[in-house]
């Protein structure tokens, strides 16, 4: 029986499968709110990512610092993963994360890879 149950548009639609459950679930909701360009939100203006505010910048270590707060606070905010570690690889006109997650109740580690760049569907 599923920990965790939820309900998603953007699964796979081969599959005709909206029910998401357990680790499935955790990880959309962590990319729901990576997607979200910050500020975006109306009346929540500290919801989202600010890697996209970046993108066309010249990254500078400060700049990188301050995406992997930005990721780290977004993780914790989730009390069903915590984040083992962060790597975060500015390119041109792309920034790529990718995050190793502890899943709490069933200590499992996953590997997510996220790359935000200009064609990146943003909520």
């Amino acid at each position: 029986m599923a920990t965790y149950k939820g309900f998603s548009t953007v699964s796979n639609l081969s599959q005709k499968k909206f029910v998401l459950t357990d680790n499935d679930l955790i990880k959309q909701d962590l990319l729901n709110v990576l997607k979200v360009r910050r500020g975006s939100r109306v009346m929540q203006p500290n919801i989202g990512c600010l890697a996209y505010e970046r993108l066309f910048e010249i990254i500078s270590p400060y700049d990188v610092q301050d995406i992997s707060d930005n990721i780290k606070s977004i993780v914790s905010n989730d009390p069903r993963i915590s984040l083992v570690s962060l790597d975060i690889t500015p390119l041109e006109n792309n920034i790529t994360c990718t995050l190793v997650l502890k899943y709490t109740q069933t200590n499992q580690l996953d590997q997510m890879i996220i790359t935000f760049n200009e064609n990146m569907d943003a909520f």
